[in-house]
């Protein structure tokens, strides 16, 4: 039998050991615990976007410069990394995710190379020179922009009628750039013209031409008779003329046939006795 000195100091040394085992058991629990912990995906979330580690997303946030109205902002989280993220919120290391940022530029809507054609796109002229009594088969602008152009519309105005030909009609069709109207429009009208193309697509660009047709004036021929003739005092005839409009639109027109007044004169034998007493002194 020991004596209970060695017996209390025995039982204490079980006791150390046994606590000892439990708090070596207990630390590698807890540390298991925590690499189990530290290996999860975990998700941070902004006021703008929400990202985890195992996510390939997008942020569509937009922005503007001089030069260009929309930049487009894609986000994707891939590889790892061992930066800090800071936002207004929050503060965190992204080591178990990488940022890529990705700027796109996208590009205003341009117009250029507005012409006209007279003989169905063989040929193409600007529209300035355009003449009195042409026929314009085609109209064609060039329009281009970093995205998809939704409309190119026409539309072709004279002053002094204070008439729109075409208003604001969209394009007939497409090649590539080049939006086509098929206009088939004859000129009978002088004064100042106007054609304005607009291209819509993520802004608007207007192309204006502006240009003058001379108006015209009056040639007038005789056609019958051909030479002098006699004709009976009161009484009618046949007199024929031309008027023609000559370059350009000459409006209405009214022709009044008025004979210059003739002056008749008085022979001698048809003076009688006065003609005989006035012959005498010659």
């Amino acid at each position: 039998m020991r004596p209970p000195g060695l017996l209390a100091h025995s039982m204490r040394g079980m006791i150390k050991r046994t606590m000892k085992k439990t708090f070596t058991l207990l630390i590698t629990f807890i540390g298991i615990l925590t690499l189990t912990y530290s290996t999860l995906a975990f998700t941070i979330t902004t006021p703008s976007y929400k990202a985890d580690s195992t996510h390939l997303g997008t942020s569509t946030s937009n922005g503007s410069t001089q030069n260009f109205n929309n930049i487009r902002t894609t986000t994707t989280h891939q590889q790892g990394s061992n930066k800090d993220v800071t936002s207004p919120t929050y503060k965190a290391n992204s080591g178990w995710f990488n940022l890529t940022v990705r700027t796109v530029l996208t590009a205003d809507a341009a117009l250029s190379d507005v012409s006209c054609s007279k003989d169905n796109l063989t040929t193409v002229q600007n529209c300035e020179s355009l003449s009195y009594g042409d026929t314009i088969t085609h109209f064609n602008a060039t329009c281009s922009a970093g995205t998809g152009i939704d409309n190119v519309t026409f539309l072709l105005y004279n002053l002094e009628d204070n008439t729109t030909q075409f208003d604001n009609i969209s394009y007939t069709y497409q090649i590539n750039n080049n939006f086509i109207f098929n206009a088939s429009y004859y000129i009978q009208d002088s004064g100042n013209w106007t054609l304005n193309v607009s291209c819509f697509a993520n802004s608007i660009a207007v192309n204006s031409s502006k240009w003058r047709l001379p108006f015209g004036w009056l040639n007038i021929s005789v056609l019958s008779p051909t030479g002098d003739i006699d004709a009976e005092k009161f009484n009618t005839f046949t007199f024929e003329s031309l008027v023609e409009c000559v370059g350009g639109e000459c409006g209405d027109v009214n022709v009044t046939l008025d004979p210059q007044p003739q002056v008749e004169t008085i022979e001698e034998k048809d003076l009688g006795l006065l003609g005989n007493f006035i012959s005498s002194f010659l």
